[in-house]
């Protein structure tokens, strides 16, 4: 993965066709949308791109559009903790009015997908005094394209599925290339929820699912941000932030270059091997155990993160194979991503093509690990089962 792409080139090359085909329909809705940017003093990071064009802008202004009822907020929560054949006919209809309600709002958010700058305007030299986006805002906005995506692929409409994750992807990359800790935090989780939505994709069982241009666009429309060098930025961002509080003073110098050298270490380290590195506290040195323990975590989430990423990978490889032999590999060693040991357990995927021809991918022992680092409801990476060509 190269770091920090200032391209996003899948999402910029592929969804360009696919807003092209949603353009009549959306062109009522967005027309008037460069008028609700707001602009941005100048000498700040984001007046270098102008408006129109940096997906941040998009983004944030998608978000702030949404309008949320007590019923529209409680089926969106709803909805993103369940895939689409778990719902009731109630939460159907509750997140389908929902969706609607928000129509306006997701075309904004949308206008984000395509484009190749992002920047929220966050500089590192303002340490404490860096703004910051509205990050509840902008979770909220990733579940109600979660919810989109979803809808979509039930519905088989593959021009707003695609869109939909697109968004996400963006949404996703767009904040783990920032400086700070919380934005890759957040960025991070955005994107489990997009890989969890192009699993489902993936499954859905429509005929275009297996066509190579849907593979290529869904593809492309996840990120592919180097998350150990958003990782390392975040360090760098969070001690300019520590020592302008003043609260590096307790820290010594040579404590934070060890920290930091650990972390480093760390990066490299899969948790499922040695998870008793990312728990590590030295009582003796108190405020750089605190540091070294919540940036573990940060690292233990990117790496469970990318593992999720190589998963869906491997599975839209098996649509690939099977696109042109007609059928899933009996041999691991047609795929790649299978073979490989995944980031964040240390493991090789699991695979097993059943009798039936169709195909199941997994990581192995992820689950478990994950109990460990995230909130129970995000404790789960579910296997990828493909259904038989």
């Amino acid at each position: 993965m190269a770091s920090s792409h200032r391209l996003h080139r899948g999402v910029s090359m592929v969804v360009a066709g696919v807003i092209l085909g949603l353009a009549v329909s959306l062109a009522a809705q967005i027309i008037h949308a460069t008028d609700e940017l707001e602009p941005r003093p100048a000498g700040s990071e984001m007046a270098v791109i102008p408006p129109e064009e940096n997906a941040a802008e998009w983004l944030m202004a998608g978000a702030a559009a949404v309008v949320w009822s007590d019923a529209d907020s409680d089926a969106i929560g709803a909805a993103s903790l369940l895939p689409y054949p778990n719902w009731g006919p109630e939460l159907v209809r509750s997140v389908r009015d929902a969706l609607e309600h928000q129509r306006g709002a997701l075309a904004t958010l949308h206008r984000a997908a395509p484009l190749a700058s992002s920047s929220y305007g966050i500089d590192n030299p303002q340490g404490t005094a860096a703004r910051m986006p509205d990050m509840v805002s902008l979770i909220r906005a990733c579940r109600l394209l979660l919810a989109e995506a979803r809808v979509a692929a039930a519905d088989g409409d593959r021009e707003r599925a695609l869109i939909a994750l697109a968004t996400m992807g963006r949404l996703a990359s767009s904040l783990e290339r920032e400086s700070s800790m919380l934005t890759a935090v957040i960025g991070i989780a955005c994107e489990r929820m997009t890989l969890l939505a192009a699993a489902e994709t993936l499954t859905c069982g429509h005929p275009w699912i297996s066509q190579p241009v849907s593979l290529n666009a869904l593809r492309g429309a996840l990120s592919t941000e180097d998350l150990a060098a958003t990782m390392r930025r975040s360090w760098t961002f969070e001690t300019s932030r520590d020592a302008d509080s003043g609260a590096a003073a307790e820290v010594a110098a040579d404590g934070v270059e060890r920290a930091l050298a650990f972390l480093s270490e760390l990066v490299e380290t899969p948790y499922g091997r040695a998870p008793e590195r990312f728990q590590k506290v030295d009582r003796d040195d108190v405020p750089i155990s605190l540091m070294v323990k919540n940036m573990s975590n940060a690292i233990a989430r990117a790496q469970a993160a990318l593992a999720q990423r190589q998963l869906v990978q491997a599975a839209i490889a098996l649509r690939r194979v099977a696109i042109t032999d007609g059928a899933f590999p009996a041999d691991r060693s047609a795929v790649p991503e299978l073979i490989e040991p995944d980031p964040f357990t240390g493991r090789p995927l699991l695979y097993c093509l059943r009798e039936d021809g169709s195909a199941e991918v997994a990581l192995d022992g992820a689950d478990k690990l994950l109990t460990e680092i995230v909130a129970k409801n995000a404790a789960s990476i579910p296997p990828i089962v493909l259904p038989a060509p």
